[in-house]
C-alpha cells in the first residue's frame, strides 16, 4: 500500500504504550542526495513530500526536499515502534551551519508490517494514518486511562457517552458521570490532510485543546472496532479508553 502526503505545518504528537513494544532501529539502506539549494521555498517548489510504502521488507520511507544545514554529510535516522505508533527521527549531520538546504532521503525499516502500524510521525510531523470504516454510534463506556510519563492508570469516575445518531459526519450524544447528566448535544467529525478524526466533543477531562482526536485502538495497541481513545494531541495528556457496550 502507498500513500503519499504533503507536509505543509506541524501535526500532532503521539506517544503511546500500555504494552510497550520497543524497537532498536532496524534501518537499511539509507540513502540521500547532495545538498540542494533553492531561493524559491516560499513558492512551494522545495515543500516536503513524504512517500509511504509497505513491502515484504517492511516500511519504505521516501522524504522530498527535507531540510538539512547546509554542513551536512550524512542523515540519521531511528525509530520507535510503541502501540501501533512509528516515531521516526531523521537528522542530517554535522548539523551546525546557520544555512540551510534539502535532501532527498530514502530508508527501510525492516522487519514492520502494515498490520502493526496505526500512525507514522517523521521528526514530530504525522505522514501516514490508517483509518477504518468505525462506527461511533451506540453506548460507550470509559475503561482506562494512559498517560506516557506514567501509564496506564485507573479512572476517577464512571463515564458513558451513547452516541445517538448520526447524519454524514455529524452525531448527536450525551455524557453521563457518574448516573449523572453531563453534557448533552452535538458534535462534528472532521478530518486533516493526514486523515485524522477531529471531533470537537465536550468530555469531562482536561483539555489543552478545543478538539480530540479519535483514535480506534485498544489498550493493548491493536486496531479495533469496539474499543478507541480520545487524545489531546499534547505528548503530556492523557488518552481516554472507551469499549462499546454490547
Amino acid at each position: 500500500m502507498r500513500r503519499t502526503v504533503i507536509l505543509l505545518g506541524l501535526g500532532l504528537l503521539f506517544i503511546f504504550s500500555c504494552d510497550n513494544k520497543e524497537q532498536e532501529p532496524e534501518v537499511s539502506n539509507v540513502k540521500f542526495t547532495p545538498c540542494k539549494q533553492s531561493e524559491l521555498r516560499s513558492s512551494g517548489e522545495f515543500l516536503d513530500k513524504v512517500d509511504v510504502e509497505f513491502t515484504d521488507k517492511g516500511v519504505q520511507i521516501t522524504h522530498s526536499n527535507f531540510t538539512v544545514t547546509c554542513d551536512f554529510t550524512t542523515v540519521n535516522v531511528t525509530h520507535t515502534l510503541i502501540n501501533g505508533v512509528l516515531n521516526i527521527t531523521q537528522q542530517g549531520t554535522p548539523n551546525e551551519a546557520k544555512c540551510i538546504c534539502y535532501t532527498d532521503v530514502s530508508y527501510t525499516i525492516e522487519g514492520i508490517s502494515q498490520e502493526e502500524v496505526n500512525v507514522i510521525f517523521i521528526n514530530g510531523v504525522q505522514v501516514y494514518c490508517h483509518n477504518e470504516n468505525n462506527t461511533l454510534k451506540g453506548d460507550w463506556i470509559w475503561i482506562k486511562t494512559y498517560m506516557a510519563k506514567v501509564g496506564m492508570i485507573d479512572n476517577e469516575f464512571k463515564s458513558i457517552l451513547t452516541i445517538f445518531s448520526q447524519y454524514e459526519d455529524d452525531f448527536n450524544y450525551e455524557v453521563i458521570v457518574e448516573d449523572t447528566l453531563y453534557y448533552k448535544g452535538n458534535f462534528q467529525l472532521q478530518y486533516d490532510k493526514w486523515n485524522n478524526g477531529i471531533t470537537n466533543i465536550e468530555l469531562p477531562y482536561y483539555n489543552l485543546g478545543s478538539n480530540w482526536l479519535i483514535v480506534f485502538m485498544d489498550i493493548e495497541g491493536k486496531p479495533s472496532k469496539d474499543t478507541f481513545y480520545f487524545f489531546s494531541g499534547n505528548p503530556d495528556d492523557y488518552m481516554y479508553y472507551y469499549q462499546k457496550i454490547k
